[in-house]
């Protein structure tokens, strides 16, 4: 049950009557702000005290498990900007309580810091209720150990943006918290705070910089908000799992999935600094990003799992061999129709990618558990005056270079060679240790691989690029992916 007068009379009272975050009137009154907040806890109180009566002449009481807590709480003009709740952390926004009434919790005050996320595991351990193994595991922790004493410190996090925030419906102040510290980070503004809230409760002293326990808070916040966006990673893959089984049992109920033909996988992966970076860029190759899934549903083969490499450039001619279509094209992809049959090998095992920008060109080869990267930067063309904007993404070499062209005028290709690597991938699957100079045999082989690679593919590019204009549903799909 949820009783929203607090929230209510703080927005008629407070939002309405003051003008903006900075109003005087507001800022020095906090007496009688806080006076007028008192007042709406007291109809709470008896809100509350409503319902344990019902309870009681019901005789519910003794077999009810009673949860009583609040979302967040409310300043009273404690920090200028934030006229009750909203953006940026303080312990009278996030510091709350909660009162659990029930047959397994004894009468106990409890001063250490829990978090919201903690009451779910705790109504399910005291219902005598397991997690469901199929789903991603709770973040939080029952409290059952808190009661016993036995519990470990714990780290709080907190995100939030909207209400008086600059960056409305996106994260812009995060926070890490324990019973002693407690760093916050307003991402826009890029303003840091650490408060030993231990000592200084209405977090008036800030001491960034000043301690050296800062930098494992800052550590935590790092990991804390890396695994954030892996869950709603995550999250997207099992939105389209979900998806993708409503289709297949759509296809079903109209009688036609033992005729169907389809190709389900993936045109790049995602890296989450297991390189250094963040989502798929146009600057690496590793595993993350290029080894992807693919799935076919064949009504002419059993179903199996097949651990082999094959390629995007193979879908073609498998699906063209698939629906019994003889085409008169020289591709370079090989019919997976034989894996397909229980065949373990199709011919080629050789990978290659390659992308190409006005800085630089990197090109991979992937090869019977070897893979060989290989980067160039390098200036094509004069840049426009936005030039600058690009510099801090390269190296200071590349930068030199960029900006030496940009004066000349020049528009001849000159090149840059940044980097190669090598990598065993059964031994190394993660891509950390570099072999170049511990295997010169197997580089040189592969480099000489990615060489005639090179020359095949100029061999075979059109004079002039192909003009293709999308529909205009098109575009906007385009666009709202950033492509366009």
């Amino acid at each position: 049950m949820h009783y929203p007068f607090i929230h209510t009379s703080t927005t008629i009272n407070v939002i309405k009557k003051t003008e903006g975050e900075f109003d005087e009137k507001y800022f020095k009154n906090k007496e009688a702000n806080w006076k007028n907040l008192f007042s709406y806890h007291k109809d709470a109180d008896l809100y509350l005290k409503r319902i344990l009566l019902k309870l009681n002449q019901k005789n519910l009481l003794d077999n009810a498990l009673l949860v009583v807590m609040s979302d967040h709480g409310t300043g009273t003009g404690e920090k200028p900007g934030e006229r009750r709740y909203g953006v940026y952390c303080y312990d009278y926004a996030i510091k709350t309580f909660a009162i659990i009434v029930g047959k397994a919790f004894p009468a106990k005050v409890i001063n250490k810091m829990v978090r919201t996320i903690d009451l779910a595991p705790t109504i399910l351990e005291v219902l005598g209720i397991s997690q469901d193994t199929a789903f991603i595991k709770m973040q939080g922790e029952s409290l059952m150990r808190v009661l016993s004493g036995k519990d470990k410190e714990k780290w709080a996090f907190s995100e939030t943006a909207g209400l008086d925030s600059p960056v409305r419906n996106r994260p812009n102040v995060f926070s890490m918290r324990t019973d002693k510290f407690k760093l916050i980070y307003n991402k826009l503004p890029n303003t840091k705070e650490f408060y030993n809230i231990e000592k200084d409760s209405f977090e008036e002293k800030n001491l960034v910089g000043k301690t050296e326990i800062e930098t494992v808070f800052w550590r935590k916040l790092e990991e804390k908000e890396l695994s954030r966006i892996i869950d709603l990673y995550d999250g997207g893959i099992a939105f389209f799992d979900n998806s993708f089984g409503e289709l297949i049992d759509g296809i079903k109920e109209l009688g036609l999935w033992e005729n169907t033909f389809f190709i389900v996988t993936a045109d790049h992966g995602e890296e989450f600094l297991d390189h250094g970076r963040m989502g798929h860029s146009d600057y690496s190759f590793y595993d993350e990003l290029i080894k992807v899934p693919l799935l076919i549903k064949s009504p002419l083969h059993e179903a199996r799992e097949m651990h082999v490499q094959v390629r995007h450039i193979d879908l073609m001619p498998t699906f063209l061999e698939l629906l019994g279509i003889k085409a008169n094209l020289k591709t370079h992809g090989k019919s997976l129709v034989p894996l397909l049959e229980g065949t373990t090998s199709v011919g080629e095992k050789t990978a290659f990618n390659e992308i190409e920008t006005n800085l630089r060109v990197i090109r991979s080869v992937r090869s019977e558990g070897w893979k060989l990267i290989k980067r160039e930067f390098m200036a094509r063309k004069v840049f426009d005056k936005n030039w600058r904007k690009w510099l801090p993404r390269y190296t200071k070499k590349a930068c030199l270079l960029l900006k030496e062209n940009l004066k000349s005028g020049s528009k001849k290709k000159k090149k840059l060679t940044s980097g190669v690597e090598l990598y065993n991938l059964k031994n190394d699957p993660y891509e950390k240790e570099n072999l170049c100079s511990k295997n010169r045999d197997k580089l040189k082989e592969l480099e000489n691989k990615l060489k005639k690679w090179v020359e095949l593919q100029n061999s075979v590019i059109l004079k002039e690029p192909l003009k293709v204009i999308p529909k205009e549903k098109t575009s906007n799909q385009l666009k709202g992916l950033g492509y366009l």
